[in-house]
């Protein structure tokens, strides 16, 4: 199988094409470059450049031979995408003025030396022009008093959307990445949980002093009376998921993965937040509706066993273009990656992971939505030149100034630039008045919560009210809601308990026992 797989020079997709490539396929490395990655200077760009030009690739076994035990290499392939999609390759002599026009990105030579380790070609995409488009829609909302999703907005219109169109014209049968999500066909999963669930059911000895959760389902413990509120089945394993602590009483409210539950309930399927009494793999979500076994054939994005899943950000993924897709490392865990890069010696498998926006500096982020607008005043002629205003107590007084309101998101307590006689936090941020208004902790919390622009790989039930899981920002946990989805593409969630720090601009995402069902944009 041609399968194109997206190398960033990082260590989860350096592995992911290794996977790819000892399972036989015929696997493509493809990076992309924009104009916001940092680039080698002017003479090690030549430097670089000279060494693909002779064939050299800098990776070695010691008796002449690169990594991969081959001799023979292919420089990168460079195809330049514009706004509208157009595709066009640009010839080796040019692209050597191309580079030294635009400086190498450091993260291309990572990547070049990964696939180039593992003999197979790499294609590099220029994709400045259409990603410039993620990068005015982060600057937008910051100055519309947003918090933006600028990963979500990417894996759409960027890694899901426009690689898989390249993938595709360029003779590619599937599109593979290194994110921390499983694929999972519909069919098999309900199968699989309706074959729990009744190994469940033969386990529990119905001697009628076992406690019985609020829906009727028989809570486990060996038929012991439920204490802990962590409605169970003993602590058996279930669907990637362990429910407590390996049958241990709950106690400190530990979610299986190493996560703190909220409220004290226990959580499996890789960090599904729980509420007292409602578990993942059990209670409440015990039984699977019938909406949720329609489509058997076919496949939707599952949370990933490991803390690091990302299925948060895959929300906007469609379900035609999730059939394309692979995830070869969505199984492991972070460890079990760095462990197979150190055991084959790829180059990548000491880098370090990337913690904030790809395209913003580190600790820069003020200062690059500043020099961003600065750098096109025509595009951003609406944004106000002073930002500056008032910081404004709840009940509109004012207490402070503040330097620009696009620095704030709400639920920010530090940074405010400015100490208060108590813990407080930012409550909203008004774009038409500059005020940004700060209050207590306990001033944050919503009860409901209004999302756009939806987006739904599992048939949910529409004008009508059901019960699933919700996150509202990539670090928080799961938790249960009521939802109810309007055929307009909008949506209301009602959490069991109020959450804290809802920003408009964040993602509301909907997941039923780590089925990711869909998600969108919250706006109040």
């Amino acid at each position: 199988m041609k399968i194109f797989c997206a190398v960033s020079g990082g260590v989860d997709s350096g592995v992911a094409a290794a996977i790819l490539k000892e399972r036989g396929d015929d696997v493509r490395g493809l990076y992309m470059r924009h104009r916001y990655q940092p680039t080698l200077d002017a003479d090690e760009t030549r430097r670089v450049l000279a060494k693909w030009a002779s064939g050299a690739d800098g990776e070695n076994d010691g008796n002449g031979r690169s990594g991969s035990g081959r001799e023979d290499w292919v420089r990168p392939a460079l195809y330049s995408v514009a706004r509208n999609d157009e595709l066009t390759e640009i010839a080796p002599d040019a692209a050597v003025a191309f580079w030294s026009e635009r400086g190498l990105p450091v993260d291309a030579v990572s990547a070049f030396e990964t696939t180039a380790f593992l003999g197979i070609p790499l294609t590099i995409l220029d994709v400045d022009a259409p990603f410039a488009a993620v990068v005015e829609n982060f600057v937008d909302e910051y100055f519309a008093a947003q918090t933006p999703n600028p990963c979500a907005l990417c894996n759409r219109t960027i890694k899901f959307g426009l690689l898989d169109d390249v993938c595709r014209r360029l003779g590619g049968e599937r599109l593979a990445t290194g994110h921390y999500v499983r694929k999972r066909r519909v069919a098999d999963w309900v199968a699989e949980l309706e074959t729990a669930a009744e190994k469940t059911a033969k386990s529990i000895d119905f001697d009628g002093d076992s406690a019985v959760c609020a829906n009727g389902e028989t809570c486990g413990n060996g038929g012991v009376e439920e204490v802990s509120g962590a409605c169970g089945n003993g602590g058996v394993d279930e669907v990637g998921g362990t429910c407590g602590n390996g049958g241990v009483e709950e106690v400190s409210g530990a979610c299986g993965n190493g996560d703190v539950g909220e409220v004290g309930g226990t959580c499996g399927n890789g960090g599904a937040g729980a509420l007292s009494g409602t578990c993942a793999n059990g209670g409440e979500f015990a039984v699977l509706p019938d909406w949720l076994k329609a489509n058997g054939d076919a496949v939707f994005i599952e949370r990933a066993p490991s803390a690091k899943d990302q299925s948060y950000f895959l929300y906007g993924v469609d379900a035609e273009t999730l059939r394309r897709v692979e995830f070869p490392v969505g199984e492991l865990d972070k460890s079990e990656v760095r462990q197979i890069a150190q055991d084959r010696g790829l180059p990548v498998a000491a880098r370090k992971d990337s913690q904030e926006v790809c395209f913003v500096p580190d600790k820069r982020r003020l200062e690059f939505i500043r020099d961003v607008r600065a750098a096109n005043p025509e595009r951003w002629s609406a944004a106000l030149d002073d930002t500056s205003g008032d910081f404004v107590s709840l009940d509109g007084k004012i207490i402070g100034k503040h330097a620009g309101y696009e620095k704030f998101t709400v639920g920010q307590r530090k940074g405010l630039g400015m100490g208060f006689c108590e813990r407080i936090f930012v409550q909203r941020v008004d774009a038409a008045t500059k005020a940004v208004v700060l209050g207590p902790y306990e001033a944050l919390a919503v009860r409901e919560i209004c999302a756009v622009d939806a987006n739904w790989t599992a048939p949910v039930p529409v004008d009508k009210d059901f019960r699933c899981e919700i996150k509202i920002r990539y670090r928080n946990d799961s938790v249960a809601a009521t939802v109810r989805v309007a055929s307009d593409g909008t949506f209301r969630a009602i959490p069991d308990e109020p959450r804290f720090g809802v920003a408009p601009g964040q993602a509301l995402v909907c997941y039923w026992r780590g089925r990711l069902l869909g998600g969108g944009r919250i706006v109040r």
